[in-house]
């Protein structure tokens, strides 16, 4: 079902993300009060298929919090999170010291049941906790 509301709406998802051609590796999360996703990047390396790369990810949500459990970007002006190859370095996530020490800005997006939310995979992401309720959504990522 979820494989087959993306390719519909497929030529609106490839305006943003060209070389996006399928849906792929679905997973529900639920995040209950105090619960959060700190932040990190989801790298494009498929694992599965290294020839196809992971262009995008893509969060439904089947239910919002109550409070809080807001999905945020993080941007920074600095070089500090690229490699010499222009990719993302390895562990950019906030339990490496280099990733925590970064100036990041934070920007917060509130999506309401049945929402979709799309971000590519070497965009720093992650969500605020959740105070009251619960947070449910799949999550899965757009291949080439």
């Amino acid at each position: 079902m979820l494989d087959a509301a993306v390719a519909r709406r497929m030529p609106d998802l490839r305006r943003i993300f060209p070389s996006a051609r399928r849906s792929m590796d679905w997973l529900y999360v639920e995040y209950g009060p105090g619960q959060f996703v700190t932040p990190h990047v989801d790298y494009p390396h498929n694992e599965i298929a290294p020839d196809r790369p992971k262009v995008a990810a893509i969060g439904i949500v089947l239910h919002e919090a109550a409070a809080g459990g807001e999905f945020y970007v993080e941007t920074g002006g600095g070089d500090a999170l690229w490699n010499e190859a222009g990719g993302i370095k390895e562990n950019a996530n906030i339990h490496s010291p280099w990733f925590a020490g970064m100036r990041r800005t934070r920007w917060r997006v509130t999506c309401g049941t049945g929402d979709a939310l799309c971000w590519g995979t070497q965009l720093v992401h992650g969500t605020e906790p959740v105070s009251a309720g619960r947070n449910g959504k799949f999550i899965g990522f757009l291949g080439s």
